[in-house]
């Protein structure tokens, strides 16, 4: 309703304005004038408009935005009453322009709403605004001009503005007022370029130029001519436009030989299938494991000499069943980066690099600890979290193809979703899960990563009234880099970029480092980040003061740690049981996957974690600790490995 009216701001003045304004003697170029203005200034506040709308609320911003249509329409109405023909031209120009505001708040913001309101069905949303937005400009100049003939010129403009301001009344309590919080604005320049930078999109921009230049053209010339020439009455010259609406099916049936109803069946199924091609593909899900499994699949091909473009991996990739077949370029080029990968652009070609320096520096690190504390006799134990849904089920089992995929014998039925989500914490090295340290509570999130469900606090709770008590014997804990296990400390922390400047000079004394008389703010954040102290973690403090150390992984680096293995014996085991698909019966399949990870698996995992760990000593090149690797006929097959440590070898699921 709101976008028919909308259009009748356009329209309403189509009728009569014209024949009005001629009779007090205004050239066809002012009257023209007043229609253009109104345009061009839609034009340029809608990118205003849309900046604005965050910050005052989408639908707050959408109901003043018709108010204030209607009240200037209202006023619009009283304009006959100026005598002086320059006053009343001012005056209608001034109107229009403040009523151009609210059309472009009506419009910016009913798109936006339709956009976040129907989600999957926006497409269809916005093709009924559009549908009523034409109706406003086509059907109702017939009804504004018979009203100008009823009770002059103010009726049609009191008509419209009031039932304006009863509608934005009314809408206070149908649409609640949207959060702002939850719109993401990028850059306004960035966005236009991005959207201008398609030639496609140029096509779009020349088509509704075309179409609103014949439109404006139409609105301030047909109907003096209609008056001057034919001596057709306003009443008549609305009717032209309802007329307009069903010419081009009867047209365009014409030249393609069909019945009018034919083309617009024709046309109703090419919108039909145009929202259903627009449905959102999920995101691709990638988890630790898979990033191991994509970093091997990358040295290999590199041992192999080949040249590498994102093309050719994802290629590869999805071969191996390592990622989804539906992953694109940009997802993979994204993944690599996250990883530590690098890439150079050559002939529009993105071809992959080698790893960042700072990612083998820290991965040699941690793999010299890891010997030196296996040379010291410590316990090397494997601590993470992982989660586990009540809906979680293989990627590929067997199905009956002769059966509907809607039947009931088509396949094992599993309910759509994720389900309820499960967070799991435990630890182990290769004698086995650490006895107590096993621990799992249900995640108050459905989706996104179950990273957000830990916090630093949870985590210290856990590792010092579950883990660290029952560790009988000096032990190293291998950990990777998740933000709640890498918290510093007070004293290791520096100032950033948002310190002030007077705690900048506080830290520096504190620090005993000398402050230069007369330094800038950006000068004493230099001196503070030349005199950053070493990182110093608040958990590897806690574990050390239990007579503990710590090993830390570098990003992406999954393989390392082998209780990523145990997780992925323990999901496949879960995928293969679950039959109710409810809280109680995964907490029952949780329960005898923790049974089935005897030390016998958790040693194969160990074994299979130190392959890769040996693999690293060769490729990284750590001439010092060759001559410590020892392999043996037993230890040289990775699928005996698999054999070691897998308690379901019927499923053909890879590893999570």
């Amino acid at each position: 309703m709101v976008a028919v009216m909308d259009g009748s701001l356009i329209a309403i003045m189509i009728p009569f304005f014209p024949v009005e304004a001629a009779s007090r003697g205004v050239s066809q170029a002012a009257i023209s004038g007043v229609f253009s203005c109104y345009a061009v200034a839609k034009m340029m506040l809608s990118p205003l408009v849309g900046r604005l709308a965050p910050k005052i609320g989408i639908s707050r911003l959408y109901n003043i935005g018709l108010a204030l249509a209607g009240a200037t329409t209202l006023l619009f109405g009283l304009l006959n009453r100026i005598e002086d023909t320059q006053t009343f031209m001012g005056a209608a120009f001034a109107v229009r322009l403040v009523e151009a505001v609210g059309s472009a708040a009506i419009a910016t913001c009913g798109y936006t709403i339709a956009g976040s309101e129907f989600g999957s069905r926006v497409t269809t949303a916005v093709a009924v605004i559009g549908s009523s937005l034409t109706a406003g400009l086509a059907l109702t100049p017939a009804l504004w001009g018979g009203l100008y003939a009823v009770g002059g010129f103010g009726t049609p403009f009191f008509t419209l503005g009031a039932l304006m301001l009863l509608t934005s009344v009314a809408l206070i309590r149908l649409i609640p007022d949207s959060e702002s919080a939850d719109c993401q604005q990028a850059s306004f320049a960035v966005s236009l370029l991005k959207f201008l930078g398609a030639a496609d999109n140029w096509l779009c921009l020349a088509t509704v130029f075309v179409y609103s230049a014949d439109v404006y053209t139409v609105e301030a010339a047909f109907a003096v001519y209609a008056d001057r020439v034919l001596a057709v009455p306003p009443t008549l010259v609305g009717l032209f436009f309802l007329v307009s609406c069903v010419v081009p099916y009867a047209r365009a049936a014409e030249i393609l030989g069909m019945t009018e109803s034919g083309v617009r069946t024709l046309v109703k199924r090419q919108r039909t299938s145009g929202a259903a091609a627009q449905q959102p593909t999920p995101a691709t899900t990638i988890d630790n494991f898979t990033i191991g499994a994509i970093r091997r699949h990358v040295y290999a091909r590199f041992a192999n000499k080949e040249f590498l473009t994102v093309e050719r991996l994802l290629d590869g990739l999805t071969a191996d069943g390592i990622l989804r077949p539906d992953t694109s370029e940009s997802t993979l080029r994204r993944i690599l980066h996250q990883m530590g990968f690098r890439y150079r652009s050559t002939q529009r070609k993105m071809y992959v690099r080698k790893e960042t320096l700072d990612i083998v520096c820290r991965r040699i690190q941690a793999l010299r600890k890891l010997n030196q504390h296996r040379e010291n006799g410590h316990q090397i134990v494997y601590v993470d979290e992982t989660w586990f849904t009540t809906r979680m089920c293989h990627s590929r089992e067997w199905v009956d193809n002769t059966q509907a995929a809607t039947s009931a014998t088509y396949s094992r039925q599993v309910p759509p979703g994720d389900g309820e989500r499960f967070i799991v914490v435990a630890a182990g090295s290769e004698e086995g899960t650490i006895d107590g340290s096993f621990l799992g509570f249900v995640s108050k999130n459905r989706s996104g990563d179950y990273h957000g469900e830990m916090n630093s606090e949870l985590f210290i709770r856990w590792l010092t009234s579950h883990l660290l008590p029952s560790l009988s014997r000096p032990s190293a804990l291998v950990l990777d880099n998740a933000p709640y296990h890498s918290v510093l400390t007070e004293e290791s922390r520096c100032p950033t970029s948002a310190t002030r400047k007077a705690d900048l000079i506080n830290w520096l004394t504190q620090h005993d480092i000398p402050v230069p008389p007369g330094a800038t703010r950006p000068e004493l954040l230099l001196l503070c980040q030349q005199n950053k102290p070493e990182p110093q973690f608040v958990v590897d403090n806690i574990i050390r003061e239990w007579g503990h150390e710590v090993v830390r992984l570098p990003p992406g680096h999954p393989e390392l740690n082998a209780i990523e293995q145990v997780w992925g014996c323990m999901k496949r085991h879960v995928r293969s049981s679950l039959r109710r698909f409810t809280r109680a019966d995964l907490q029952d399949r949780l329960e005898e996957a923790r049974l089935l990870v005897t030390s016998e698996v958790w040693a194969g995992a160990v074994r299979r974690s130190r392959s890769f760990e040996d693999g690293y000593w060769t490729t990284d090149n750590i001439q010092e600790s060759i001559d410590r690797i020892i392999i043996t006929a037993d230890d040289d097959d990775d699928d005996d490995d698999d054999d070691d440590f897998s308690f379901d070898q019927e499923s053909d699921d890879d590893v999570d």
